[in-house]
């Protein structure tokens, strides 16, 4: 795991923290975020739809309480 970055401070002006943000490497080995508690019905509306919204429908629907269709 890598180091915590420090990228803005109280009394930093935006330039500041953004020179800071733009010192960050890239991690090539880094590969893509699991996409938890998506469902189907959110396509195109995840945006839209709270995190914690998706996960307790989520849950619904997998335990077999719900069903949910877009």
């Amino acid at each position: 795991m890598r180091n915590s970055v420090l990228l803005w401070s109280e009394g930093d002006d935006l330039a500041v923290a953004l020179s800071r943000v733009d010192a960050i490497e890239p991690d090539e080995t880094a590969g893509r975020a699991a996409r938890d508690a998506m469902l189907p019905a959110f396509e195109g509306i995840v945006h839209w739809v709270p995190r914690g919204v998706r996960e307790a429908l989520h849950t619904a629907v997998a335990s077999g309480a719900v069903s949910v269709e877009q």
